[in-house]
């Protein structure tokens, strides 16, 4: 087996001139950037249900099953809770700017560590700048070389990728900063982020001990990892197959349900500022947009293609 290549992919950035066609042809669409008033409450649900899961966990004595429930209870609550910061960094749960920001460090505090507030400044940047080099969703070079580029033979090049995948949630989580530093601000939403973060977790460990926290930073950890809900990191902004040419692949299956209709992706990055619950209306009212698109029949597959597909 010969080494991965470096590759050139030709990949057409469409999100902008598909949106423009669809506002053409259906001016209707801009009835649904709303308001979704029902977000708060799923916000303030899954935050409550992540913490009563933490405190329960410190009953939990078997280091084995304390893990299985952080990885199938917790990261999964985790990941949920990340996508919940990804809705709301949009504006979509308030009109104002600044209660959106407040109700994103609400939904950063069974996560632990204070990070909604960086994350809604770079994700608007990734908005912004799809498919760039500046894009601080892909991967950056660096990765690419360690990851693939250098690879000796399949076996090592799955091993690199298994390894990369158990701790991506830290490539995902310190990429934005090394790559695009000049967008970190530490201003008074910044201070109140790790001010709430820090407030939360020191009353964690007052009321209940160090176990909580444990559970709430191996579930955030597993979330970003080698789990199911994963495969969106790869499918929602990588080519997946060169001859697709796009670098966004929607995913219509159940887990939308619990994730903030996160897998009509093509759909969010056409028109970002329509809420989730809106998503699935947009891609009835112009479904020749998108049922050409190509789509992942889901994040576990994405992610296991991903590991043990070579090319």
């Amino acid at each position: 087996m010969t080494r991965i290549k470096e590759k050139t992919f030709k990949v057409t950035d469409t999100h902008e001139s598909r949106r423009e066609q669809i506002l053409l042809k259906y001016p209707e669409a801009k009835k649904l950037m709303v308001v979704e008033k029902r977000t708060k409450y799923v916000v303030v649900f899954l935050v409550v249900l992540q913490t009563i899961t933490s405190i329960a966990a410190a009953n939990v004595s078997n280091t084995a099953a304390f893990f299985a429930l952080s990885y199938m209870v917790g990261a999964t609550l985790a990941h949920c809770l990340f996508l919940a910061i990804h809705e709301v960094s949009h504006n979509s749960a308030f009109a104002s700017v600044a209660n959106n920001q407040f109700l994103g460090m609400v939904a950063n505090l069974p996560i632990a560590i204070p990070y909604s507030v960086v994350f809604r400044r770079y994700h608007l940047q990734h908005h912004y700048s799809l498919g760039t080099g500046t894009d601080t969703d892909i991967p950056s070079r660096m990765e690419c070389y360690l990851v693939s580029y250098t690879s000796t033979c399949y076996l090592d090049h799955v091993l690199r990728k298994t390894a990369y995948m158990s701790c991506y949630v830290l490539f995902y989580a310190l990429r934005p900063v090394l790559m695009r530093p000049d967008i970190f601000r530490p201003d008074k939403f910044f201070a109140l982020n790790v001010a709430a973060q820090l407030a939360f977790d020191c009353g964690i460990y007052y009321l209940f001990g160090v176990k909580p926290l444990v559970f709430m930073v191996l579930s955030t950890f597993l979330a970003g990892s080698l789990h199911p809900m994963s495969g969106r990191f790869l499918s929602e902004h990588l080519v997946l197959q060169e001859s697709d040419e796009v670098e966004t692949y929607s995913y219509y299956g159940r887990l939308n349900k619990i994730t903030f209709n996160v897998g009509y992706h093509s759909e969010h990055h056409d028109m970002p500022t329509i809420p989730y619950t809106k998503l699935p209306e947009l891609s009835k009212m112009a479904p020749e947009f998108y049922t050409d698109l190509p789509v992942t029949t889901g994040w576990l597959h994405t992610l296991m293609l991903f590991i043990f597909d070579d090319s």
